[in-house]
């Protein structure tokens, strides 16, 4: 098993590419993961929609919606409850006073590097979280060796950097943390129409090259009382269809970086039936 590097800046991670270092297993923050180079398979699923919206997404900082920003809290406060509860407050509304405009000042000083959340938020992540905490089988996924590791590797095939970063790694399995309002039918639903099958065989393409990874599961936790938990595993054809669609997405993404073209959708007539 490769050893667990710490990187703690974006300009450390672009050295290590620059001199042909990133590869392997890093211990990073998730804005590092994120601003740093190589492809992700969220990257390569922009890809698949039309290279044109991919470039678009790396134009800017990504807009956060609330919904995805829902889903960074919960997974903040499940995996990594110490720094929950070290950067994360809860807001307060302050009146138009004088005094309560000064206490607002006193408030934002204190908190200025910590994350404010609304109450409501605040208790649904600590109560889902607290949940989980009672669930013997989430407590044991939970309980994996490795929590928000990254790992790093260049395609042999077209020579692209490419990037994964899993929840946790638990023993030989990956396992992804997913917040859903439905954690049955919606959720299995979710798993073709998001393409969670193209990211569930792209992380267990990349950790399999320096640790014995051979299995992936999904632990989905509904986002609304009683936070019910439901336990899903891919099956070989799904990390099948997966390694297809992640490997198209890959070629045409190296094919773009090569002639630096990046098409938007088809210029075609494609027929829709409702029958």
């Amino acid at each position: 098993m490769s050893e667990l590097k710490r990187i703690t800046s974006v300009e450390e991670l672009n050295k290590l590419n620059e001199s042909g270092e990133l590869t392997g297993l890093f211990d990073l923050p998730n804005e590092v993961y994120h601003a740093g180079p190589g492809i992700s398979s969220s990257g390569l699923k922009e890809i698949l929609r039309s290279p044109a919206h991919y470039q678009v997404s790396k134009e800017g900082e990504k807009k956060e919606t609330p919904a995805m920003a829902l889903g960074t809290l919960i997974h903040l406060a499940v995996l990594e409850p110490d720094l929950f509860a070290s950067t994360v407050v809860i807001s307060k509304k302050f009146g138009r006073s004088k005094d309560s405009q000064a206490e607002k000042a006193v408030f934002l000083a204190e908190n200025k590097d910590k994350k404010c959340v609304d109450q409501s938020d605040y208790d649904l992540v600590t109560g889902l979280a607290a949940t989980l905490n009672q669930n013997p089988m989430a407590m044991k996924l939970l309980a994996g060796n490795y929590t928000e590791v990254s790992a790093y590797w260049t395609d042999e095939k077209t020579g692209v950097l490419c990037k994964v970063r899993a929840d946790i790694i638990n023993a030989d399995t990956v396992i992804d943390l997913k917040s859903c309002i439905n954690a049955v039918g919606d959720f299995k639903s979710s798993v073709k129409y998001l393409k969670y099958h193209l990211s569930a065989a792209y992380y267990l393409e990349g950790f399999s090259k320096f640790m014995p990874v051979n299995f992936f599961a999904w632990l989905a936790v509904e986002k609304s009382r009683p936070y019910g938990a439901c336990f899903y595993a891919a099956d070989q054809i799904t990390i099948e269809t997966g390694n297809t669609l992640y490997r198209e997405a890959l070629d045409k993404y190296a094919e773009c970086l090569k002639t630096g073209k990046w098409p938007g959708y088809p210029m075609k007539f494609e027929t829709i039936s409702i029958s």
